[in-house]
């Protein structure tokens, strides 16, 4: 990331989202670069979480895809973005995805999701999108997982 390609200097969103479609997620530390780069930036932060959560999807329970997660840093990019974009449904949605995703395929995330304050970002979502099945689902496993 230091020496970006032009297209990811012009459009980080785009590049985020072509990131999302590279198998096995070899671009993980360049799209949590980039998030941590541009923590304003509400397009960033959406392409960035949408990168995370279908790469942990597609990962499954125990992956070392979900491990690297962990280990470089998308739980606290995830709940500093949730805190920062209380006002973005999307933002909200995914992150509770991802700390869903997270807290289900690496258990032991589950202390750490805890102690950045995971529970406290997740319950502002449910509150503040009280009305939005898409947040409540993720909220509903989320907090599931973190019981």
């Amino acid at each position: 990331y230091q020496n970006p390609p032009s297209e990811m200097a012009k459009d980080p969103v785009r590049f985020l989202q072509a990131m999302a479609q590279l198998p096995n997620f070899t671009a993980l530390p360049s799209v949590l670069t980039i998030m941590s780069e541009a923590p304003e930036h509400r397009g960033v932060q959406e392409a960035g979480l949408q990168a995370l959560l279908e790469h942990l999807q597609a990962a499954g329970q125990g992956s070392p895809a979900a491990y690297a997660m962990v280990t470089e840093g998308a739980i606290g990019l995830t709940i500093a973005a949730m805190r920062r974009m209380v006002a973005s449904v999307h933002v909200q949605e995914l992150g509770c995805g991802v700390i869903r995703g997270l807290s289900h395929a690496v258990p032991t995330s589950r202390e750490e999701i805890v102690a950045a304050g995971g529970i406290d970002a997740v319950l502002v979502a449910a509150q503040t999108y009280q009305g939005d099945a898409a947040v409540q689902e993720q909220v509903c496993g989320a907090l599931g997982n973190l019981a």
